[in-house]
């Protein structure tokens, strides 16, 4: 099945955020409506204790995750296409259970599918192909997209914790704190999204939560764009504290970052967090996708992108003979 559209290639994403800049009772309205989606979408529920039955863990989703971080990158896909890579992921992870293989040839068709409906460009099925080294036929990978539709039930554009995060960084008055803002919460979004303790909460509120986060452990102060989202816009608050809480502790074991000087009003930092939540585990295999990777690639992620960099080169140029 074909997603693929016949539109003419359309300016770069970075470019038409550059040239339109938007006032702040559009970016409210938009926000609004990106709550108003986000109600329409399922959040997954806790499927490794309620659907999956092959022994799938919180590491599994986390390597796979990290994989598609990588290959994303990469293939210079958003992030807004890998979170909604994950969220295809997730929702047919909580109806069918699956094994190691069935997983990675999950995650790459997730990947595939998300690229057709965001990237003008998107991943072609001989990238596919050359990705997984022809380790899964091709009528596979159709067969796995069909039941991915199915099951989402053709819902293929949810709101992100990205999407959420730059529409109310958008609200920043100042235009030099803007683009670093937006870097610091996209790379802690980032570094969560592998995490299985964050994959009940919304995505505004993980949004939210990275951004009071960076402000905290960054400028020491609690953000106003956080306040004015809860109290004006009516952001939920599920799982907010614990978001913060569990971030906290990401950002300080991933950035060296001083803990917060005060706790500002919804936050509380100071209860326990469980090792388990944050911690890598260093057994791993030789599979295409990386949900086991070996020891000595571990903790190289850059030669890890390199490679994956090199068969989307190829992929591109056509050699995928």
């Amino acid at each position: 099945m074909d997603l693929n559209c016949c539109e003419e290639p359309h300016p770069p994403r970075a470019s038409l955020d550059d040239a339109y800049e938007i006032d702040m009772d559009t970016a409210t309205t938009i926000l609004a409506m990106l709550l108003e989606t986000e109600a329409k979408y399922p959040r997954p529920n806790n499927y490794l204790f309620k659907a999956q039955t092959h022994g799938m863990d919180s590491s599994w989703r986390r390597r796979i995750c990290d994989w598609m971080l990588d290959t994303g990158k990469a293939f210079e896909l958003s992030l807004d296409t890998i979170a909604c890579a994950v969220h295809l992921m997730d929702q047919y992870l909580c109806v069918l259970s699956v094994d190691k293989i069935v997983l990675q040839l999950l995650a790459m068709v997730c990947m595939y599918m998300a690229s057709k409906v965001h990237e003008h460009r998107p991943i072609s099925m001989e990238e596919m192909e050359l990705l997984c080294r022809n380790k899964y036929p091709r009528c596979e990978m159709i067969k796995m997209e069909r039941r991915v539709l199915e099951i989402v039930s053709w819902k293929l554009n949810p709101p992100t914790a990205f999407a959420f995060a730059r529409d109310l960084i958008g609200l920043e008055e100042s235009a030099q704190i803007r683009p670093l803002l937006e870097a610091s919460v996209n790379q802690l979004l980032s570094d969560c999204l592998s995490e299985y303790c964050f994959v009940e909460a919304l995505e505004s509120v993980k949004a939210i939560a990275a951004l009071q986060v960076v402000c905290l452990t960054q400028f020491q102060r609690a953000s106003p764009l956080v306040k004015y989202a809860l109290d004006a816009l009516d952001f939920p608050t599920d799982f907010y504290n614990e978001c913060v809480r569990l971030m906290v502790v990401i950002a300080q074991k991933k950035y060296s970052v001083p803990l917060p000087t005060h706790v500002p009003l919804y936050v509380r930092t100071s209860a326990d967090v469980s090792p388990q939540s944050t911690k890598r585990h260093p057994t791993r295999s030789t599979t295409p996708t990386g949900v086991d990777t070996p020891p000595h690639l571990l903790n190289d992620r850059s030669s890890s992108s390199s490679t994956y960099g090199h068969i989307h080169k190829r992929a591109r140029r056509g050699d995928c003979q």
